[in-house]
């Protein structure tokens, strides 16, 4: 009689579907050419996970990758997490498959209702997510990493009231300026007292 071998389906990515039979005791994820599952994509580290078989079960260790795993969206840290059937495993938002036990059914298709789908926004990576896809090219370093804030209101100063003074009285009209005072013609010279005498004579 056959042995029911666990499986990870793919169920979302370019490798969609795709199924890795867990039939050794060691399982190697990553990008990496000596990996025992090769995973191209940029976002996964050479050596991502390790899947080891004990005599309990699986366990699921993260090779201290770069960009992290999940495990029903719980980043899996240090210790190994042991696998039970439908965990949903997660390398660096870049493939999402699952755990299927080898006594369990296969979801329909080998496939999973995928999550809906939001943006995320990495700040200190610089890398922006929609649902589980990394999108490309990352950020930049000048692109902003939050939307502006929105424009403030207009303050509305009450207008300052104004105190009306009366009108000025007009300014009387200036006096006339009288005509200049004639000067009086000189008085001719009186002639010499000689000249008088010679007339009387």
């Amino acid at each position: 009689m056959e042995e029911n071998i666990p499986v990870l389906i793919v169920y979302e990515g370019a490798l969609s579907g795709t199924r890795w039979p867990l039939d050794r005791d060691r399982l190697t994820i990553g990008r990496a050419p000596d990996c025992d599952i090769v995973i191209l994509e940029r976002q996964v580290s050479r050596y991502h996970v390790r899947i080891e078989r004990d005599s309990e079960g699986y366990l699921l260790h993260d090779l201290g990758s770069k960009n992290g795993t999940l495990v029903n969206g719980e980043p899996v840290h240090g210790q190994p997490y042991r696998l039970r059937d439908g965990d949903e495993i997660v390398l660096a938002t870049a493939l999402r498959m699952g755990f299927v036990a080898g006594d369990a059914t296969l979801p329909l298709g080998g496939l999973l209702p995928a999550a809906p789908e939001s943006l995320v926004v990495d700040k200190e990576a610089r890398r922006v997510s929609l649902g589980r896809r990394e999108l490309d090219p990352p950020l930049s370093p000048s692109a902003p990493l939050s939307p502006p804030p929105p424009p403030k209101p207009p303050t509305l100063t009450p207008p300052t009231p104004t105190t009306l003074s009366p009108p000025k009285p007009p300014s009387p009209p200036k006096p006339p300026t009288p005509p200049p005072t004639p000067t009086p013609p000189p008085t001719p010279p009186s002639p010499p007292a000689s000249n008088q005498r010679a007339n009387r004579q």
